[in-house]
């Protein structure tokens, strides 16, 4: 019955939305997508995370079709005004930049959206995206707005958090980020200190 199909759909979407951050930073980004998909699309209409998240686990291997989604969710979060939300898609749409590395003239009104929000201090659910939504923004600063005032924060922050307690996977990609932040700049020899500690990391058992 409908009331029954209702009733699945809406276990499926607590069981999805438990800790999906956690099946993304194992790598498990396609189970993630696998489960999403079998949300009805009506269901899926209703929930802005579950928008995000299939955004999320698209992000590396089809980066145009992930912004289209972040975008979406972000519209989906914009009328409950909710910082974290809409700090998370804007962190989205710079990575998917990267990823892709075409148009970057158009990060820079996410860029403003971004910086305005980390103003408010959204709650992070965890390290890793707070690392995740820093290495994004260094990214699209070194490429777009290169100025000491605003990167050198940023980078200040992206160190401060690579450390044991934030998910290999996370430290790994914002490694790989910030390598291009100095490949971008006159100190690109900087980035030697950026690699050598990440090596352990790429070869460690996590």
């Amino acid at each position: 019955s409908g009331v029954h199909a209702a009733t699945i759909a809406g276990y499926a979407v607590t069981l999805l939305l438990a800790n999906p951050g956690r099946l993304f930073e194992q790598g498990r980004s396609r189970l993630l997508l696998a489960w999403i998909d079998r949300v009805p699309p009506p269901v899926i209409d209703g929930v802005p995370w579950l928008v995000f998240w299939a955004a999320v686990a698209i992000a590396a291997r089809s980066p145009s079709q992930s912004r289209l989604r972040f975008q979406e969710a972000y519209e989906r979060f914009l009328p409950d005004g909710d910082p974290t939300a809409l700090t998370l898609c804007c962190g989205g749409i710079l990575a998917t930049s990267y990823w892709e590395f075409d148009t970057l003239a158009m990060l820079d009104p996410w860029i403003d959206r971004l910086l305005a929000l980390l103003q408010q201090q959204p709650q992070f659910p965890n390290n890793s995206a707070n690392l995740r939504i820093h290495g994004a923004l260094l990214f699209a600063l070194s490429f777009r707005r290169p100025e000491p005032a605003a990167l050198a924060p940023c980078l200040q922050h992206v160190h401060s958090l690579l450390q044991p307690d934030t998910a290999v996977s996370a430290r790994v990609d914002v490694a790989a980020q910030g390598l291009a932040h100095y490949c971008n700049t006159p100190h690109y020899t900087m980035a030697a200190g950026v690699w050598a500690p990440s090596g352990p990391w790429v070869r460690g058992p996590d």
